[in-house]
C-alpha cells in the first residue's frame, strides 16, 4: 500500500481527508484550487515498483488563470505588470487630466478584471 499522496501547490485531490493508507492500483485526481488552471496530468496512482509501493504521479501544475492585457483607456495609462488571478493593476491619467472612478482593478478567479467598469480620464 502507498502512504500520503503527493501534494501539488494550489491543488487537491479526492481522497478522503482521514484516509492514511492507499491500495495499490488505487487512483486520486487532482483539482486546482479556484482561480487556478490545470497544466499537465492531473492524476496519481499507487504502484509498486521493485517490491515498493510509491505513487505514479500526477506530473501537473496549477497555474494563476490569466485576465489578460488590460484596455487601455484615453490619455492614461496603467501601472502593473501582473495580469494574473490575484494581480492588481493602477490606472493613472497623463497631466492636465484626472481619473474619474475607481483607479485600481483586481484580476479575478473567472479571469475578468473587476471592476468591469473602466474609469475615465477628463481634463482638469
Amino acid at each position: 500500500y502507498c502512504l500520503s499522496p503527493p501534494t501539488i501547490d494550489h491543488a487537491r485531490n479526492n481522497a478522503l481527508p482521514e484516509q492514511a493508507t492507499f491500495d495499490l492500483d488505487s487512483t486520486l485526481k487532482y483539482f486546482c484550487h479556484t482561480g487556478y488552471v490545470t497544466n499537465g496530468f492531473p492524476k496519481a496512482k499507487c504502484l509498486a515498483i521493485d517490491g515498493l509501493a510509491s505513487w505514479y504521479g500526477p506530473d501537473m501544475s496549477c497555474e494563476p488563470r490569466s485576465c489578460g492585457s488590460p484596455t487601455q483607456i484615453p490619455h492614461g495609462y496603467h501601472a502593473g505588470e501582473c495580469y494574473t488571478f490575484g494581480c492588481r493593476i493602477s490606472y493613472h491619467c497623463v497631466e492636465s487630466y484626472e481619473l474619474v472612478g475607481k483607479g485600481d482593478r483586481f484580476c479575478q478567479s473567472d479571469g475578468n478584471w473587476s471592476p468591469k467598469e473602466l474609469p475615465t480620464c477628463v481634463r482638469k
